[in-house]
């Protein structure tokens, strides 16, 4: 299990990914990317809280689970 030296926390599997500059995870890459360019300032960390669409599960910042009708409506499923 990965654990980040300088604030000791720890995630698990390969998709997360932790900065090392405000300390928070995130559920993927591209999450992590948003916080760090959400307002063109590159290199800037953004408080996850303060994200659109961005909610805290178990200690890990991630885009809030589609519910049974929004997959339906975006993958055409009925």
């Amino acid at each position: 299990m990965p654990t980040h030296g300088a604030c000791g926390q720890s995630w698990n599997g390969t998709r997360p990914a932790h900065c090392s500059g405000c300390c928070q995870t995130f559920s993927g890459v591209a999450l992590f990317d948003r916080h760090r360019n959400l307002y063109g300032e590159h290199g800037t960390c953004v408080d996850p809280a303060t994200m659109p669409n961005v909610e805290l599960r178990d200690g890990v910042w991630s885009n809030p689970q589609m519910t049974e009708l929004g997959k339906r409506e975006a993958f055409g499923r009925r």
